[in-house]
């Protein structure tokens, strides 16, 4: 009998490399992960948490250059944390940031220092304060309101 097509073994192996290039693209290329997986407290100064977010971290220079951008939407409790090495002016822009934000500058000692509300997407203002800090975390507009976030809140890692 003849049987057109692959042998029994070039379909098994076939099938064998499209499952490594999937698995490959999926854990490498970061399809389908929620990158928001780091936990963050944000506390009154009396130690009485406000508000739980899940962040993304901007940890590589290519992730802090693209930052939020081009995104449509995000989470309620998400955000996305820029963590400096070292505090210094840290200035930030909604070039190419689709959805409004609320960012929140923090100094070394996780105090939130400044606050900037309802930044407009894809506005070229520049938006932070003239002095230094030692990061920002960026979340959805509104959630600075929603749970009365104010200077002089801090934030605490979770992260073990």
């Amino acid at each position: 009998m003849y049987e057109s097509g692959m042998s029994k073994t070039a379909k098994v192996l076939f099938f064998i490399i499209v499952g490594l290039l999937a698995y490959f693209l999926i854990t490498l290329g970061g399809c389908g992960r929620n990158p928001y997986q780091v936990p963050l407290e944000i506390a009154d100064s009396s130690g009485n948490i406000k508000l739980t977010l899940y962040v993304e971290e901007a940890d590589t220079p290519a992730k802090a250059e693209k930052g939020l951008m081009f995104r449509e939407s995000m989470p309620e409790n998400a955000g996305m944390i820029f963590h400096l090495t070292e505090p210094r002016v840290f200035k930030m822009w909604m070039k190419n940031t689709l959805i409004p934000l609320d960012m929140l500058f923090y100094d070394e000692n996780g105090v939130i220092v400044e606050m900037v509300e309802g930044a407009k997407p894809l506005d070229l203002t520049v938006l932070g304060p003239d002095y230094p800090v030692k990061g920002v975390i960026e979340v959805n507009a509104g959630i600075v309101q929603k749970y009365n976030l104010s200077k002089g809140d801090h934030v605490k890692s979770l992260k073990k």
